[in-house]
């Protein structure tokens, strides 16, 4: 029954962190350029091992400047990439810049997640109620 109620939890916090996700995709964006100056390796799923891009980006009106900021996405042959910061987000800050291309990897990951959490919790009641029958069949 926990696991029920915490699927439960974690579909809703998921669905409240892509509606955030939503309504800062909406907030004006600053665009500029990344210029890649390290990368990182980061385990990941599976033991993949993406490399992450940091760097220093400067916005196009040169009034805003990042330095040791990630990158979301990835840079071009050059290490530069068109990224933009949403200062007005509240998912956004200025710790990531986003790739021209990356689309809103939050409301992605709020996705998916909301997908697993709602497909264990209807699997964990069903589980559940095939339980509780058979078992007040065996105790009648």
């Amino acid at each position: 029954m926990f696991v029920i109620v915490l699927c439960g939890f974690g579909f809703m916090a998921s669905i409240g962190v892509g509606a955030v996700a939503l309504v800062d995709t909406g907030k004006p964006v600053i665009w500029g350029t990344f210029t890649e100056t390290r990368t990182e390796f980061r385990v990941g799923h599976r033991g993949s091992t993406p490399t992450v891009s940091f760097g220093r980006w400067v916005s196009d009106d040169g009034a805003r400047d990042l330095d040791d900021t990630e990158l979301d996405g990835e840079p071009g042959h050059d290490r530069t990439a068109r990224a933009y910061i949403r200062p007005a987000g509240v998912l956004d800050g200025a710790v990531v810049v986003h790739a021209e291309d990356s689309g809103n990897p939050m409301l992605i990951v709020a996705g998916v997640f909301a997908l697993l959490s709602l497909g264990s919790g209807v699997a964990r009641t069903i589980d559940f109620v095939r339980t509780r029958s058979e078992h007040s069949r065996i105790s009648s």
